[in-house]
């Protein structure tokens, strides 16, 4: 089923905002009289369920290593019964395209959900952290499992243990989540671990900010850090198939296996083609100004370039490169996207020969 995918700057709310969604999405399964809606699950990917530590971020080999991890465990859990919130930074666009890809090849639909909190304000959230761990004599790499400080309004994890991105409240009272247990509460407050000020600098000056023109970031949801709760309704809309909104996925043409081809597709292939080509020079033969060239059983029809100069040489070469595209099933020519078919050979060469002397209608 959907993917979530979770992008902002570091210390911007994102885990907030994903266990938001997750209690709303749970609420909305629990309540749900569709079958198919009572037997989804969710799951939450972070940086801290996968036990990844904010050190990683300062070379470019573990921070490799760190992003191979969370993909791995997304990957692992996208089923069809499956809502998936993968809650870490996304910074590198080329990132969410492929978890884009991901999601586009089981296919399922997949959305970003971008947490607007200004960069003063990541600052502002981190430097309270540090101050908190120094308090506590907790070094910055470590986490307290104790909780989220009520005072930066997060939503603590269900299962003890704290989530990385979790924010300051963005107002003065507090975000009231709809979903959140009365027991969060009153749960002891502990701080999340912070980031060092310079790595934090280096992650935000890196970040590629989402473009919702683009088919991988969208549909794009950006939640701005006042708003107390993210869009519920229209994320649910836009990822969960219902009775009157069917949500067809089309997968990448890389991903589509290609359709068996007959037996002699091949000798079919260079037959055709070495037929039109024989014609052509048979017709120049006779008539060396002609401008067009009718071939029996194809209703296209060759347009020779003006002034000549076509010999079997050239014919010989642009046959070849139409046979070789067609062997390995490329078939820009055919429309389809995977090799052309039977009687169609002979149309799709005439169209080629016709490009390729700029002479097509």
């Amino acid at each position: 089923m959907p993917l979530i995918v979770i992008s902002g700057f570091p210390c911007s709310g994102k885990t907030y905002r994903a266990e938001q969604l997750k209690s709303y999405f749970q609420g909305r399964i629990d309540s749900a009289t569709d079958p198919q809606h009572k037997r989804l699950k969710v799951i939450h990917h972070s940086d801290d369920t996968l036990g990844i530590l904010r050190s990683v971020y300062e070379t470019a080999r573990e921070e490799k290593d760190a992003r191979a991890t969370l993909a791995s465990a997304v990957k692992r859990d996208m089923r069809k019964d499956v809502i998936v919130i993968f809650d870490t930074m996304n910074y590198i666009k080329g990132y969410r395209y492929q978890m884009y890809c991901e999601a586009k090849g089981i296919p399922t639909p997949s959305c970003v959900v971008h947490v607007g909190t200004p960069v003063d304000q990541c600052k502002a959230i981190n430097e309270q952290r540090i101050a908190a761990a120094s308090t506590s004599e907790q070094p910055p790499s470590t986490t307290s499992a104790s909780g989220i400080s009520a005072s930066e309004g997060a939503l603590p994890s269900t299962s003890g243990t704290t989530k990385a991105d979790s924010t300051t409240n963005p107002t003065t009272e507090g975000p009231a989540s709809e979903s959140q247990p009365p027991t969060s509460r009153t749960s002891a407050p502990a701080s999340p671990p912070p980031y060092e000020p310079s790595l934090l600098t280096n992650l935000i000056f890196r970040y590629e900010e989402p473009n919702g023109m683009t088919r991988w970031d969208s549909p794009l949801f950006t939640i701005p850090f006042p708003d107390p709760h993210p869009p519920y309704t229209q994320i649910w809309d836009a990822l969960i198939r219902t009775p009157g909104n069917k949500k067809a996925i089309k997968p990448n043409l890389a991903t589509v296996l290609p359709t068996s081809q007959p037996a002699d597709a091949l000798q079919h292939l260079d037959r055709a083609t070495n037929d039109i080509v024989s014609r052509i020079l048979e017709v120049l033969r006779d008539n060396p100004d002609a401008d067009e060239v009718r071939v029996q059983g194809v209703e296209e029809v060759v347009r020779l370039p003006a002034g000549g100069g076509v010999g079997i040489g050239q014919l010989q070469r642009l046959r070849r490169q139409f046979c070789a595209l067609q062997r390995s099933q490329v078939g820009i020519l055919g429309g389809e996207g995977r090799g052309v078919r039977g009687e169609r050979v002979g149309g799709v060469f005439v169209g080629f020969l016709n490009a390729a002397w700029g002479t097509e209608e």
